[in-house]
């Protein structure tokens, strides 16, 4: 799961929304998608899973994500959680499950 969860968190750093929405399950890919790429003023200054409990037995995982960001044209940097959960799903075209968060977002301040 840690591999799905950096490269969510790389792609978030270097905004690629359209990236990060890659690991959301499609019921709450529109939530993010419509805050994130909506939101031309957004800079993001620091992406990363803090931490994370895993249930391997029943293919489930709990992130703590964090996000550090600033709005133009203000430069003050915010903090942002988001207490993510994931699930091991069989995507169509996938030959293995993959990692997906089943969450949606809550919204930046």
């Amino acid at each position: 799961m840690t591999a799905f969860g950096d490269r969510f968190s790389e792609a978030m750093r270097w905004q690629d929304y359209l990236g990060a929405a890659n690991f959301l399950h499609d019921d709450v890919r529109n939530d993010f998608l419509d805050q994130f790429q909506q939101d031309d003023d957004l800079r993001v200054v620091d992406s990363r899973i803090v931490s994370i409990d895993l249930n391997a037995e029943i293919k489930v995982a709990s992130a703590d994500f964090r996000l550090e960001f600033y709005r133009l044209p203000s430069m003050r940097v915010k903090k942002w959680q988001w207490s993510q959960e994931w699930q091991l799903q069989q995507q169509k075209g996938f030959k293995s499950p993959v990692w997906l968060i089943v969450n949606p977002p809550p919204p930046l301040p």
